[in-house]
């Protein structure tokens, strides 16, 4: 099997995946806002609204539209297949299911219905419309998916063909492709009313919805927002929704605004954290997610981010149970690198239990005053520092003679999944401009003596052992004990199970490190 033939099924299955996401998504919302205005038009029919305007009721009714209507679901599953490039994947799925969100979330604020009946039809065109209302209602109006779908699939198909080494010198081709998408996406726009699906402000709403989707995708930072975005909105249909028919079953009011505090709830707190992610950086990371100076997650985050900390707390006990069983030496031992002034540097991930904090500390530190340095790198979660300084503490009573131990804590907080190459080499630079401060003042303190003190910096992360790696290796290259040709040899030598591939922790942070001014 060649490398290249693994390629292309790997690209296969990406593209179903993203096929698979998108469909799964569609169903679940438009279904669960469709069944809500049904259950919502039966027992609370005043608040379901009519768009309808004068001009709809001059537009004539064309059964024949039926057929290029049926195509917005064929052109749905083809596009995943005809785009040809990784970003232009990532960039149909993100405009369809933002556009899916956000639709969805309008059907529940503004429930609306079509307004005239449509004629029977008994001609080859009566399949296709009996089909239509088994499986959608005559609710989600406003705006109109077809519309937006259909106009974001034309952008998104739009420059398939131009980088097409096989159509160079053929122009005209790529003419036609064209001409005949735009065609395509027309007719399945102008059906929406020929069929009586939609009404005319259905189809402004679905072009002014694909107008919004266009404008926020292009200004999202990272897929990470999106993934957020559709956390908040989904959770908060299938909250609120819930609640509305646990209501009308039991004639119990109380459980619909019950489920809306709920629901409210989350939305703003998923939204909020989709912002954070949208305006990532250090400083705004630490001033959503705020600790305390024993590295504990304050209340007002707490109260901010519940749902997600909770879902944090979860698995990483979860993870934690699993890695013990599984790889019970994996964080048995700890790799302190020296960089010199009796300073050693080392990284870790959370320790929460005996295993895992076996071997945290070098056993001469028991005999050596110490100096720990913790660097938090996780914004989502608590530090261990107070596991830290319990080690120091046991530290003390079992060594041979008295030794002291002073702990300094630095919060610099990334957001789970937030990769280095997202990293400022200049804020990076900060840290370690405070690290080395910090040790120039322990060389100036009376509190140990000269030559016998031991410094440890450790870089820990709870959100995932990797990025404790990086930082490590990223503060060896400042320091000048690490460089752009021998740092990978050093990974694979001394943690040959991490994830460290040029996409996370790129050579454009390396180079600029390892340029800095070293202290």
């Amino acid at each position: 099997m060649s490398n290249e033939a693994g390629r292309q099924r790997l690209l296969l299955s990406t593209r179903i995946w993203h096929l698979t996401v998108a469909i799964l998504l569609f169903t679940l919302l438009y279904s669960l806002t469709n069944y809500y205005s049904a259950a919502l038009f039966d027992c609370c029919s005043e608040r379901i609204h009519y768009v309808a305007t004068s001009l709809d009721s001059s537009v004539p009714f064309i059964a024949a539209m039926i057929v290029p209507y049926s195509w917005s679901m064929i052109l749905f599953i083809a596009s995943f297949f005809m785009v040809r490039t990784p970003s232009q994947l990532s960039s149909l799925s993100s405009h369809l299911l933002l556009a899916t969100l956000l639709a969805a979330l309008i059907f529940y604020l503004y429930p609306a219905r079509f307004s005239f009946q449509r004629p029977l039809t008994t001609d080859w065109t009566a399949f296709g419309y009996a089909w239509l209302e088994v499986t959608d209602q005559p609710f989600n109006q406003l705006p109109s998916l077809h519309v937006a779908y259909a106009l974001l699939l034309g952008v998104s198909l739009w420059n398939v063909l131009v980088d097409c080494q096989c159509l160079a010198g053929r122009n005209w081709l790529v003419l036609s492709y064209r001409c005949l998408l735009v065609l395509v996406c027309c007719l399945i726009i102008v059906s929406t009313v020929f069929t009586y699906q939609h009404h005319l402000l259905d189809i402004i709403a679905g072009a002014l919805l694909s107008a919004i989707v266009l404008f926020m995708v292009d200004r999202q930072r990272s897929v990470l927002v999106l993934k957020y975005f559709a956390i908040a909105i989904s959770g908060f249909l299938l909250l609120a929704i819930t609640g509305f028919l646990i209501a009308i079953n039991f004639k119990q009011p109380l459980f619909e605004y019950a489920s809306l505090i709920m629901a409210g709830y989350w939305l703003l707190s998923f939204m909020r954290l989709a912002w954070v992610y949208q305006s990532a950086e250090i400083n705004t990371n630490s001033s959503y997610f705020i600790k305390d100076n024993q590295g504990k997650l304050t209340l007002s985050t707490w109260l901010t981010f519940a749902p997600l900390l909770l879902a944090y707390r979860a698995m990483s006990s979860l993870s934690q149970r699993y890695y013990s069983y599984q790889y019970p030496d994996r964080f048995g031992s700890m790799v302190w690198q020296p960089i010199g002034n009796n300073t050693s540097v080392s990284a870790s991930a959370r320790l929460s239990s005996p295993l895992f904090i076996k071997g945290f500390l070098p056993s001469e530190v028991a005999d050596l005053a110490a100096q720990l340095i913790i660097v938090d790198l996780a914004a989502e979660a608590s530090s261990h520092l107070l596991a830290v300084s319990a080690i120091a503490n046991n530290s003390v009573k079992n060594a041979a003679r008295n030794t002291e131990y002073s702990i300094h804590y630095l919060y610099w907080p990334l957001l789970d999944l937030q990769p280095f190459n997202e990293a400022d080499a200049l804020v990076l630079i900060g840290l370690f401009e405070q690290l080395n401060q910090l040790l120039a003042d322990n060389r100036q303190t009376n509190k140990v003596q000269a030559g016998t003190s031991l410094t440890l910096i450790n870089f820990h992360c709870v959100m995932g052992f990797s990025r404790s790696i990086a930082t490590q290796v990223l503060y060896l290259v400042y320091c000048d004990k690490l460089s752009l040709e021998n740092y990978q040899t050093w990974i694979r030598q001394n943690y040959p199970q991490a994830h460290l591939a040029s996409s996370y922790l790129p050579e454009s942070l390396i180079t600029a490190l390892s340029c800095a001014k070293k202290l």
